[in-house]
This record gives C-alpha cells, sequence and structure tokens, in this order.
C-alpha cells in the first residue's frame, strides 16, 4: 500500500502533497527540510493507482484554493473520491467587485481590506481596519 499524504505547516494550511511507502520515514524527511510541519494521511492506494491518486489530491487541494509547492498536476481524476477538509486552505471566495471604482476581481483571501485596483478601504461600503 501507497499512502498519500498532506503537509500542514505551523499557521495550519496544506502546502504540499506527496505519496510514500513509510508514513514515518517520510515524515523525518520533510521535518529535515521544511521544519515543524505534520503529515496527514489523505488516502491508502495500491501502488498501481498511487500516481493518479496524488495527481487528483494536488488538483483537489488547489481548486480548495491551498497554495502548494508540488509542481502541476496534469491529471483531472476527481470523480469517486472522499474529500478531505478544507479547513486546512484559504477556501476560494466568489468575486468581488468595488463600490468606489467598479473593479471585479477574485481575492485570495476570503476578507479582503481594499480594492487592488484604486486601493480604497471602503470598496464594500464599509471602512474596514486591518488587524
Amino acid at each position: 500500500m501507497i499512502s498519500i499524504y498532506g503537509l500542514i505547516n505551523t499557521t495550519g494550511h496544506l502546502f504540499y502533497i506527496g505519496q510514500t511507502r513509510s508514513v514515518k520515514q517520510r515524515t523525518n524527511t520533510h521535518r529535515y527540510h521544511f521544519g515543524d510541519c505534520n503529515l496527514i494521511v489523505l488516502e491508502d492506494v495500491q501502488k498501481s493507482q498511487a500516481d493518479e491518486a496524488e495527481k487528483f489530491w494536488i488538483r483537489y487541494a488547489r481548486f480548495l484554493g491551498c497554495s502548494l509547492r508540488n509542481r502541476n498536476a496534469d491529471h483531472n481524476a476527481m470523480k469517486g473520491r472522499a474529500f478531505f477538509n478544507s479547513q486546512y486552505c484559504d477556501v476560494k471566495t466568489a468575486d468581488l467587485s468595488c463600490l468606489k471604482c467598479g473593479y471585479t476581481w477574485t481575492p485570495r483571501r476570503s476578507n479582503p481590506v481594499c480594492c487592488p485596483s484604486c486601493k480604497s478601504m471602503e470598496w464594500n461600503g464599509k471602512i474596514r481596519l486591518p488587524l
């Protein structure tokens, strides 16, 4: 069996998806290279399905808005898989529009502070102060 896994950084975000035969050994290797991180097993698959499963999870995590260090996954195989909890990703939100300049954009964060075009903090009619 091959484990498809994700790495979670100290801020709780998924930043890498990979495959391994030995979860313990892979965890130690990644901690050496990336520092403190947690490994979660997303799925256990047969060796013949490992590449396809890994590509699926990469595509799905990117679909949810995770910023992964993986290279592009060129395979779309989202059918028939159980979906993991999106709490590890900055989930994409719908397009927003600025009431000041009319600019429309897809935000990188769920709670933008200002319009990326005119830089107005009143883009939605309310003043948003950065925290």
